[in-house]
């Protein structure tokens, strides 16, 4: 089972990256040839992906591992989801956690994955601090080199529902990784979300 969550933001083009996500239907007859293989929308758009994975317990949720793979000239929409899923079976996300496989998921019994679209870069809305809503994905990006920085998901929101700590730990995360953090501005994106 699968649910779908949207985060949208302002841009006139909020329902294009959307509409064009949605899965399309495919014949069972196509479904192992080439053109199956192909048939996501995906393959021709461009965007990004993050690959979370989630312990959980009554109480409480904590991310045991979480890459992305940000667009980038070459690659599609669906080929940065192959790389963002590759990565968090192949990669430690933290020191302590290896990465994760079928034997990780067994041992950690009650989880939840999800997969993040992010709409292409070029669609990216650049804002201040005090324009940021929850629910909202936030991420640092330099527009004169086209690099990007860290970024907080909209899932961040569940943890850090203050908008003041939200603003402190994502700067504070950036900062970490960037020591000059000249020419990086706050951009806000609009994002789809599937969870399993």
């Amino acid at each position: 089972n699968t649910n779908t969550n949207t985060n949208t933001n302002t841009n006139t083009n909020t329902n294009t990256f959307l509409e064009k996500a949605k899965p399309k239907e495919i014949t069972s007859d196509i479904a192992h040839t080439k053109e199956g293989l192909n048939w996501s929308p995906l393959s021709d758009m461009k965007g990004s992906c993050f690959v979370t994975v989630y312990k959980k317990d009554d109480n409480y949720k904590a991310t045991y591992s979480c890459f992305g793979s940000w667009e980038n000239d070459t690659n599609n929409l669906l080929k940065c989801v192959k790389n963002a899923t590759e990565t968090v079976s192949e990669s430690r996300w933290a020191k302590e956690n290896p990465p994760v496989n079928k034997d990780v998921l067994n041992k950690l019994k009650n989880y939840k994955l999800t997969v993040t679209l992010i709409e292409p870069i070029s669609e990216w809305k650049q804002i201040s601090f005090k324009q940021i809503q929850k629910g909202r994905g936030y991420v640092f990006y330099n527009k004169n080199t086209k690099k990007v920085g860290m970024t907080y998901l909209p899932s961040v929101w569940d943890t850090l529902p203050d908008k003041q700590e939200f603003k402190k730990g994502l700067e504070e995360k950036h900062q970490n990784v960037y020591a000059n953090s000249q020419g990086f501005e706050l951009y806000e994106y609009e994002s789809l979300t599937w969870e399993y």
